[in-house]
């Protein structure tokens, strides 16, 4: 077995269709395994997932024990040389799985690779590549200074800004959300270290990674969709205190003496900084979602950021099943993609409808030359559009209501 893709679901069901019916068109040509480990969701997501994907492996975890656990419960589970750990709000393009492989197996200095990756408007994730925390770096990061100087190469270097977005390079720090790693270095190394129940880990391991004398690399030569925001709000106090408490322990595992005091007491400040932030933000966000709908008064379909007539543009086979969801959803405005350029200033949806004629990889290479504000993926032989307006937002969905049965 040459591949075992390891995918953690929580609720995410209409996410993960997607990310499957990619993944399996990435590997076609591929001797691998689809291992799913559901941490006890709650959407329906083990029927609905295991009768449209027979072929995955398939295992419910009766609690929600968290991603680093499922991880290697899923791990424990797999036969392949190579291991990717994938997120389920993920699309791959079809060539992807093949470049990756092919560069671990000719790089004898490489342990784990990450890519380049797009939120779902087809902006660059700058965590698709990372440094390592020091006290400097994470200080900048806590306090915002990184997000104000986003291309500093003195305020953002936890983001790596002295390597280009399309230059590969050895990194630090890789993303848990497409990871791939050479087994036999998670033989040396060991997994995830199951003390982090969400953020964290891929910190953890890819320093473990460096520490056993491997490099981890950034290949941008692929580009991926991570819609980013589905499962967690990024604003909320929540994920605020999970992910510093993450790093926290990260802290205390690998710097000692004054130093990690010195650490731990930034990121405890921070925490308080970050929650009377999160709540500024969430009062922000709910006067937004107020004037929206005064300026958008029609039926919502309870999404809060499409709106507007829906525009699908892609393979002709695939358009009239996607337009059967957006009628039966409630959508009854469905717009001509030509008709759009006459009304330039009106908000709309592009939805990207994948098949024989529009590949995953022709949709990633749009979204990722155009970055229309409002996008939206239908892939062919799924009964879901998914979407994300940003890194930052909650993922969309819009199916039968009959699919969530």
């Amino acid at each position: 077995m040459v591949l075992s893709v390891i995918i953690v679901n929580y609720n995410v069901k209409y996410f993960l269709e997607q990310c499957l019916l990619s993944v399996y068109k990435a590997g076609s040509n591929i001797d691998m395994e689809v291992i799913v480990v559901d941490n006890n969701s709650t959407d329906g997501s083990t029927a609905y997932i295991q009768r449209k994907f027979p072929r995955a492996v398939y295992h419910v975890i009766k609690e929600n024990l968290g991603f680093a656990k499922a991880c290697n419960y899923g791990l424990q589970l797999s036969q392949g040389t190579h291991i990717l750990f994938l997120n389920p709000d993920t699309i791959l393009p079809e060539d992807s799985l093949e470049k990756c492989i092919q560069f671990l197996d000719t790089h004898t200095d490489a342990g784990a690779l990450g890519v380049r990756m797009l939120d779902g408007s087809g902006n660059f994730l700058k965590e698709s590549k990372r440094g390592k925390p020091s006290l400097t770096t994470t200080f900048f990061k806590l306090t915002g200074l990184s997000s104000l100087f986003p291309r500093s190469t003195f305020f953002a270097k936890y983001y790596l800004t002295n390597i280009g977005e399309y230059q590969t390079s050895a990194v630090d720090i890789l993303p848990g959300a497409f990871m791939m790693i050479k087994k036999n270095v998670l033989d040396i190394t060991g997994s995830f270290d199951e003390v982090f129940f969400m953020y964290g880990e891929d910190i953890d391991l890819s320093y473990r990674i460096q520490q056993a004398g491997f490099e981890n690399y950034y290949l941008p030569e692929v580009s991926i969709i991570h819609f980013k925001g589905e499962s967690t709000q990024k604003e909320s106090f929540r994920y605020v205190y999970t992910f510093y408490n993450a790093m926290s322990i990260f802290v205390s595992k690998h710097y000692k003496g004054s130093k990690g005091a010195i650490y731990r007491f930034m990121i405890n400040a921070a925490i308080l900084l970050r929650y009377l932030l999160s709540i500024i933000n969430k009062i922000i966000s709910k006067i937004i979602r107020v004037i929206k709908r005064l300026i958008f008064p029609g039926k919502q379909n309870g999404l809060l950021h499409t709106a507007g007539p829906l525009v699908l543009t892609g393979s002709p086979e695939t358009i009239a099943n996607a337009e059967s969801i957006v009628k039966d959803a409630g959508f009854s405005v469905i717009m001509p993609e030509e008709e759009t350029t006459r009304t330039t200033k009106q908000t709309y949806t592009v939805v990207y409808c994948e098949g024989e004629r529009m590949s995953f990889g022709q949709i990633i290479k749009q979204l990722d030359e155009t970055k229309p504000c409002n996008a939206m993926i239908y892939a062919w032989g799924s009964t879901s559009i998914v979407g994300s307006p940003g890194r930052n937002k909650r993922g969309e969905t819009i199916s039968y209501p009959s699919s969530s049965l």
